[in-house]
C-alpha cells in the first residue's frame, strides 16, 4: 500500500510542461495548451504532446472478471437514482472463449455499488447471442441510454467442449442487404450496427425505430461495425465506426451523423476515412471537448502502438498522434505488473458531470484484454483509473471496499 501512495503522490504532477516544442493546441493533441513553446497537459494526460493517458495503478478487483465466462470490453453508465454503476459488456456463453464470439457473444449488464471501477457482478442478459461490442451512451437531451452494438439477431450458440456447434442465425432481416452473420466471406461484412434505447440502464429496452442503424452513402465504407457514438446537447449524434471490411478487410474509421437524434438515421459525414493515408484502425471511441474532437482507436499497423489517439478541431480533418495513447502493461496496486497479449475496444469514462463540458475529465479507460495465448486466450473486461482527483478517489474507494484481490 505504501508504494501505491508514493505513486499516487507522484501522479499529482499530471499537469505539467512537456519538453517538445509546440505552436498550437493541435501540437498538444488538443489535450493541453501550448504555452511559451511547450505543452501544458490537462489532468489525465501526459507525454511531450499530451497524447498518452496518465494511469494510476489498478486495483486487481476492478473491472469485470467472471470466472465462468470470457468477456470482451464494455462501458459503465451511472444510475442517478441509486448512484450504482451499470456495466454493459460482451460476454461469451456456454463455456466458450473469445474465439467463438461470432456465435456465442451476448450483451450483459453487470452492477457495482462500489464505484465506477467496480468490482462488477453479473446482473442480467440484455441481448442474447448474437450481440457484441456494446457501446452505451447517455443522451444529454432525453436522458435515455442509447445502447449501440453489432449483431442483434438470434442464433443458437455452440456448446464448447461438447461437439455441439449450435445453429444458424435466424431472426429479423435487416432490410439493408446484410446476411445475419459476422463470418467470412468477407470477415465482419454482415455484422451491422444495432441500437436499443431505454429510459435508464435498468431498462426496459426498446428497439430503435431503425432497428439496424442505416448509415447511408460512401461505398468505401460498405461494411459498418464496432460503433462509437457521442450524443451532443443540440440533439446531434455523431457515430464513429469500423468500415471497409468488404474491401479486402481494409479496416478504417468512418464518421456518420444523425441531425435529429438516432431515429432519423445516419449519413456519412466524410467521403473517405477519417484518418487519411490508408492507416488501418478499428474500435473507435469518440468524444468532444472545448478544443475539438478526439478519438481513441485500436491501431492495426505492424510495429505501431495498439492504442492510438486521433484529434481534430472541426471533426473533418484529423491528425493521428505519434505516441501510444495506452499500452498493454497493467500495473496493479498490489505491486504486480502484467502484460496482456492484446488490449482492444478502448472506451474512456469521464467524471460525471464533465462529459459535455469544455474540459471532460477522463476517469478510467475500459478495454477488452486477452491474456496468455494471444488474442484468443483468456479474456476479460479491463479498467485502468486515470490520474485525476476523481480517478484517485475511485481507486481508493475500490480498495476501501475490502475487495482487493492479492
Amino acid at each position: 500500500m505504501r508504494a501505491w501512495v508514493v505513486v499516487l503522490a507522484a501522479s499529482c504532477a499530471a499537469v505539467g510542461r512537456a519538453a517538445a516544442a509546440c505552436e498550437s493546441a493541435m501540437d498538444c493533441s488538443l489535450n493541453g495548451d501550448c504555452a511559451s513553446g511547450s505543452c501544458v497537459c490537462d489532468a489525465g494526460w501526459t507525454g511531450d504532446a499530451c497524447g498518452t493517458l496518465d494511469f494510476l495503478p489498478t486495483p486487481p478487483s476492478a473491472g469485470y472478471f467472471n470466472a465462468s465466462a470470457s468477456s470482451w470490453g464494455g462501458y459503465p453508465v451511472r444510475d442517478p437514482s441509486s448512484g450504482n454503476w451499470h456495466l454493459f459488456a460482451a460476454e461469451m456463453v456456454n463455456g466458450c472463449g473469445l474465439g467463438d464470439w461470432k456465435t456465442n457473444s451476448r450483451v450483459i449488464r453487470a452492477e457495482s455499488s462500489s464505484g465506477p471501477l467496480g468490482p462488477f457482478s453479473f446482473a442480467e442478459q440484455v441481448h442474447a447471442p448474437f450481440a457484441h461490442n456494446p457501446a452505451p451512451r447517455v443522451d444529454p437531451v432525453t436522458g435515455e441510454v442509447l445502447l449501440f452494438f453489432i449483431g442483434g439477431w438470434t442464433r443458437t450458440p455452440k456448446v464448447c467442449g461438447s461437439g455441439d456447434e449450435g445453429g444458424p442465425a435466424t431472426g429479423p432481416a435487416s432490410g439493408l442487404g446484410w446476411a445475419p452473420d459476422c463470418g467470412p466471406p468477407p470477415l465482419n461484412d454482415g455484422c451491422g450496427i444495432h441500437l436499443m434505447t431505454a429510459p435508464s440502464a435498468l431498462g426496459p429496452w426498446a428497439e430503435a425505430s431503425a432497428r439496424y442503424v442505416n448509415v447511408t452513402g460512401a461505398d468505401w465504407a460498405c461494411a459498418r461495425t464496432n460503433p462509437g457514438a457521442w450524443a451532443l446537447p443540440n440533439g446531434t449524434v455523431m457515430l464513429a465506426l469500423n468500415a471497409g471490411y468488404c474491401h479486402a478487410h481494409d479496416e478504417q474509421i468512418g464518421l456518420a451523423w444523425a441531425k435529429r437524434g438516432v431515429a432519423g438515421g445516419f449519413s456519412m459525414r466524410e467521403t473517405g476515412p477519417a484518418i487519411a493515408g490508408g492507416h488501418r484502425d478499428e474500435d473507435p471511441f469518440l468524444w468532444r471537448s472545448g478544443r475539438g474532437w478526439h478519438m481513441l482507436v485500436h491501431g492495426l499497423e505492424q510495429g505501431e502502438p495498439e492504442g492510438r489517439l486521433a484529434f481534430s478541431e472541426d471533426g473533418l480533418s484529423w491528425r493521428l498522434g505519434a505516441a501510444p495513447a495506452y499500452n498493454s502493461t497493467i500495473v496493479f496496486t498490489n505491486g504486480t505488473t502484467v502484460t496482456a497479449a492484446t488490449v482492444q475496444r478502448p472506451q474512456l469514462l469521464f467524471a460525471p458531470g464533465t462529459e459535455h463540458s469544455a474540459a471532460p475529465r477522463p476517469l478510467a479507460l475500459w478495454n477488452g484484454a486477452s491474456f496468455g495465448a494471444g488474442m484468443w486466450g483468456e479474456s476479460h473486461t479491463l479498467v485502468r483509473p486515470v490520474s485525476t482527483a476523481e480517478g484517485r478517489a475511485a481507486a481508493r474507494e475500490c480498495l476501501s471496499a475490502g475487495r482487493d484481490r492479492t
